[in-house]
C-alpha cells in the first residue's frame, strides 16, 4: 500500500494533533501537591474577596485564610455570611474538605494548592515540586511549568506593609494586595483581593 505526498502530510498532521491532545489531557489529570503547614513560617489570618471561574461558571466569595505552621484553613463565605466550603489541613494529617452548597465540583484542595503557589517562598515550592516541574519568576509574576508546558500563571501586586505602626523595622510584614491565578491544568482562574490582614 502506498501513500501520496498529500496523504502522508495529512497523516503526519493528524498524528501531531493526537500527540498534542494526549499531552494536554495528561497535564489536565495532574493534581498540584499540597505543601505541609510547617513550611509556612508565621501565624496570620487574612480576609479576602475572591472570584473563582471554573468550567465557565463564576463564584464570588469571601475567603478567610488562616495560616500557621500547625494548620492551614480556608473558609469560603457568601456575602451574607453563609458558609460555602471549608478546607482544613493540619500538619501531619490528610486535608479535610466540606461543602454546604453545590459548587459544580470545584477542586477545593487544588484551590488551596494554587494559593500556596502564589504565596509560598519559591525555595519551598521547589522542594515539593520535583522531577519535571520548573518555576520562573520575574517581577510580580510566577509561572509553573510541567514537562516544559506552562500550567499555572500567577500575577501579584507589589508587596505592601500590612501591620502598620505596630511593626518595627525588623519585624515588618508584607503581603500582596491582589493576586490573579490562571491554572491551565483545570481551566480555573482566581482573582483575590485582600480586605484585612491580622497577625495572630
Amino acid at each position: 500500500m502506498s501513500f501520496t505526498v498529500g496523504q502522508a502530510t495529512h497523516c503526519f498532521a493528524v498524528l501531531c494533533i493526537l500527540i498534542l491532545q494526549t499531552s494536554c489531557h495528561s497535564n489536565r489529570n495532574v493534581s498540584l501537591p499540597l505543601l505541609a503547614p510547617h513550611t509556612w513560617p508565621s501565624n496570620i489570618q487574612v480576609t479576602q474577596a475572591a472570584a473563582i471561574t471554573y468550567k465557565k461558571k463564576e463564584w464570588r466569595s469571601t475567603f478567610v485564610l488562616a495560616l500557621s505552621p500547625n494548620a492551614i484553613t480556608i473558609v469560603g463565605l457568601l456575602p451574607l455570611g453563609q458558609r460555602l466550603f471549608t478546607v482544613q489541613y493540619k500538619d501531619g494529617q490528610e486535608p479535610t474538605v466540606s461543602t454546604q452548597l453545590d459548587l459544580n465540583n470545584i477542586p477545593l484542595e487544588q484551590v488551596l494548592s494554587l494559593i500556596q503557589l502564589a504565596l509560598w517562598p519559591e525555595s519551598e515550592l521547589e522542594s515539593a515540586y520535583r522531577n519535571e516541574w520548573r518555576f520562573e519568576s520575574a517581577g510580580n509574576t510566577r509561572t509553573a511549568f510541567l514537562k516544559g508546558r506552562k500550567v499555572v500563571e500567577i500575577e501579584r501586586s507589589k508587596l505592601r506593609k500590612v501591620c502598620g505602626n505596630a511593626c518595627s523595622t525588623t519585624s515588618a510584614k508584607t503581603w500582596p494586595y491582589s493576586i490573579y491565578i490562571k491554572s491551565y491544568l483545570n481551566d480555573m482562574t482566581m482573582n483575590i483581593k485582600t480586605v484585612e490582614y491580622e497577625v495572630l
